[in-house]
């Protein structure tokens, strides 16, 4: 009787060792299962701020070639208003010598005027004289 108890105090030693294994066996595979979805968890993680860091890449590469081209353009209209005003400045250069040319001519002609009408005055006068000596000297 000693030797069945014993031998049935062993067998049930031998299955709670068993029963422990598989408890430790299933807690084990318990926890590589919480590991791996944690793990795959952070890997997904990681791919959404690769994602996300890569969509703001993106927006930033935009709004720098948005602000580039506008930059050019901005440049371009610069480039466009300095030929404008180096146009209008030779425009109000000539203008300017123009002016001063037909200020200059008044200026002759004003200056010419009183000779001018000196002679013709003059030419007069003669005319005058040659037509009054004509007749005095028919007289004569």
């Amino acid at each position: 009787e000693e030797e069945e108890a014993q031998r049935q105090a062993a067998q049930e030693a031998d299955r709670q060792a068993a029963r422990d294994a598989e408890e430790a066996a299933a807690a084990t595979r318990i926890s590589a299962v919480v590991r791996s979805k944690q793990e795959r968890k952070e890997v997904n993680e990681q791919k959404n701020a690769l994602e996300v860091g890569a969509t703001f890449d993106t927006e930033a590469n935009d709004a720098i070639a948005t602000r580039a081209a506008e930059g050019e353009e901005a440049a371009a209209l610069r480039i466009q208003a300095v030929a404008r005003g180096q146009v209008a400045r030779k425009e109000a250069q000539t203008l300017r010598e123009a002016g001063a040319q037909h200020g200059k001519e008044a200026n002759d002609a004003i200056a010419a005027a009183p000779q001018k009408l000196g002679e013709v005055a003059a030419e007069e006068d003669k005319a005058a004289n040659n037509a009054t000596a004509a007749p005095v000297a028919e007289e004569e």
